[in-house]
């Protein structure tokens, strides 16, 4: 059988769990002192088998358990020994033992692995050559009820001291190095079937030294720490398992768990960390619990106590579990009217719940670049004196962002209080007094003195500048309906002023709850804003109607609720060319040339693009015709054309004259040439 334990270095103790048995062993660390012979307390030798000059010595330079062990030294082999035996004597055994004080019988021992435990180190003659062993003896009665634990580093040395009718071979093991050794000894006796009748009353750690003619193969042994448990030991208890290792609150955390006893379980407590306290039954390995609420803070962690008993006392088992609050829900149930426009104030529905805490403020960002609303959850009486109380512990109240310099005396304000290092922490309490800028030396802002209607004494920062206006975070505007326990269903309104310059607008509608633990949840809602085209009014002509060639006016007025008027334009329903005209153009006028009635269009167009017309009737008239006056006349038509007349045969006279004259000329030429 291999015995495989752990290394530590010397001097070095190592860690090991505590436990609260009966030990029958006396001084089991040396920690007592010595005897007249320097032999530690309550341990002695016995020389019967041939080492007479065996030392035992305290040795505070290594050590497992308090500040010593025992160091022995097994020395030469001695020929003065006990046993009847012939020839020279050439193996020995050093024989350091205690006898118990109080006997008892093995099966009063503990049944446990860690029944029978100490820690040794062992030493060959030349810390390099192999030995023959280290041998542990446990006695009833020597010889016929004796079980040995015997130790062979050396396999090749077969000398094994069995001189009991039971025993334990170990080897394997590296010098100069310590190592724990346990065993149940209730139950080794038990197997090997040794007798019951003698009780335990002595044990007995022998080192070998072996003879080889000059050579002596001597060995040292330390020992530290030993323990011999009588009657039941405490459970021994280890978490196996902790899912989830971090856990939700409302989420089911399962805990496993390991029991050893050596005795019956009479009861098991899982102490949660959280107030909460279960009792599994005694068979079971298994438990669960559901963590409710972190109190104040976003994660927090349990330790967690399993705590188990027997007839022997209690054993526990310590596990920590990290437990995080759940954010709050916030739902978006609508927005109303619809459709929305600029100018029209909407409703923002909303929930929001949290289902491990409360909530504690609403943060209602509208998307378009205005001071988000806040909704409030009061967490104090500051505000409510025993009469005329206005904002009560639990009251949900709307704060709005208003101008700080427009805020007057008796004003309740939401502020971040001077000097407090979480920002989030609101005060809402009344202005009792407007500090001006300037009003005091090194006062460069307005500042303000503050104090609850509850409250005797001023706020703490009443003095000198007063509250900066650049704490204040708006204007308490109204209450809204209580808390329906962790759930707020509520509304906020608001007014979008414009949609630049597009006819609509998407805007982003950001719902952020907190809660009490500083966790928090959001919701978005998408919707689109209209913008509102522009109005005309006191739309007129004049004169109306009108005679065909005079000018008429036509006045009018334009305005942009939303945004600007960019320009008009005029159509006078003649055909003629539209008049375009700036912006801000009251009145144009026109002319028209015919007879008849004329629909006037006026449109004004805005920043974004979006139109309105107004309209208006003209009535043209045709110029009244004048009375007829009798014309004279020659020879029947009138003097014009009669003169016309003769002027035109005078003409034709004329002509045919200076045409008979050119041709008699001809005549004559010709006639001289003959």
């Amino acid at each position: 059988m291999l015995l495989i334990l752990g290394l530590f270095p010397t001097n070095t103790a190592p860690v090991r769990a505590s436990t609260s048995p009966t030990n029958l062993i006396m001084n089991p660390s040396f920690e007592n002192g010595v005897d007249g012979q320097g032999i530690p307390l309550n341990w002695n030798f016995e020389i019967c088998e041939g080492v007479g000059n065996a030392t035992a010595t305290l040795d505070s330079t290594t050590y497992t358990d308090g500040g010593y062990s025992s160091k022995v030294y097994s020395g030469p082999i001695t020929q003065t020994y006990c046993l009847p035996t012939n020839g020279t004597r050439n193996v020995g055994f050093t024989q350091f033992r205690q006898f118990v004080a109080d006997p008892v019988n093995f099966t009063d021992l503990t049944d446990s692995p860690d029944g029978f435990s100490f820690w040794f180190k062992l030493q060959p003659y030349d810390n390099q050559s192999g030995m023959a062993g280290f041998d542990i003896r446990v006695f009833g009665a020597e010889s016929t009820a004796e079980l040995d634990y015997a130790f062979n580093p050396d396999p090749s040395l077969t000398f094994v001291n069995q001189t009991g009718i039971g025993s334990f071979l170990f080897h394997g093991y590296q010098p100069d190095q310590w190592y724990h050794f346990s065993r149940n000894l209730r139950a080794d006796w038990m197997r090997l079937g040794l007798p019951l009748k003698h009780l335990f009353t002595l044990v007995m750690f022998e080192g070998l030294v072996l003879q080889d003619g000059p050579t002596v193969k001597s060995e040292t042994f330390w020992l530290d720490d030993v323990k011999i448990y009588a009657g039941n030991l405490p459970p021994s208890v280890a978490i196996t398992s902790l899912t989830p290792s971090s856990a939700s609150t409302g989420e089911t955390v399962t805990l496993g768990f390991a029991v050893n006893s050596t005795s019956p379980v009479s009861e098991i407590v899982v102490n949660w960390g959280d107030g909460t306290t279960t009792r599994p039954s005694t068979g079971a390995r298994v438990d669960s619990h559901i963590y409710r609420s972190t109190g104040d803070t976003p994660s927090r962690s349990f330790t967690i106590n399993v705590t188990v008993t027997n007839t022997g006392g209690r054993g526990f088992a310590v596990a920590d579990e990290n437990v995080k609050d759940r954010p709050p829900t916030v739902t978006i149930t609508g927005l109303s009217p619809s459709p929305q426009n600029t100018g029209q104030p909407v409703q923002l529905n909303f929930t929001a719940s949290d289902s491990d805490g409360t909530i504690s403020a609403v943060r209602v960002d509208w998307g378009d670049d205005s001071k988000p609303d806040l909704i409030l959850t009061i967490s104090s009486n500051s505000m409510c004196p025993a009469t005329n109380c206005v904002l009560p512990l639990g009251a949900i109240i709307l704060v709005r962002w208003e101008d700080p310099a427009m805020i007057a005396q008796g004003t309740i304000i939401a502020f971040r209080p001077v000097g407090w290092a979480d920002t989030n922490y609101l005060v809402i309490h009344r202005v009792v007094s407007v500090m001006p800028a300037g009003a005091q030396s090194g006062c460069s802002q307005v500042g303000f003195y503050t104090k609850g209607d509850a409250n005797s004494a001023d706020d703490p920062w009443d003095v000198g500048c007063g509250l900066p206006i650049s704490q204040v975070v708006g204007v308490y505007q109204s209450s809204l309906a209580p808390p329906n326990g962790p759930t707020i269903t509520t509304y906020a309104t608001h007014t979008y002023a414009n949609t630049g310059n597009s006819q609509t607008q998407t805007f982003t509608i950001l719902v952020n709850a907190t809660d009490n633990s500083g966790s928090f949840g959001s919701q978005t809602f998408v919707k689109v804003i209209k913008n509102l085209p522009p109005s005309m009014s006191s739309v007129s002509v004049s004169p109306n109607p009108v005679v065909a060639g005079n000018s008429v006016t036509v006045l009018f007025s334009a305005r942009d609720p939303d945004g600007t008027v960019s320009s008009i334009s005029i159509n006078w329903g003649d055909g003629t060319a539209i008049d375009s005209l700036g912006s801000s153009t009251t009145s144009d006028m026109h002319t028209y040339a015919s007879a008849g009635s004329f629909t006037i269009s006026i449109t004004a167009s805005d920043n974004a693009g979006s139109r309105s017309q107004a309209t208006s009737t003209v009535t043209v008239n045709a110029p009244s015709s004048p009375t007829e006056v009798q014309t004279p006349t020659i020879f029947g038509v009138s003097p014009s054309l009669f003169y016309y007349a003769v002027l035109g045969i005078t003409a034709i006279i004329m002509s045919l004259a200076v045409l008979i004259t050119l041709r008699k000329r001809k005549n004559t030429s010709i006639g001289g040439q003959v």
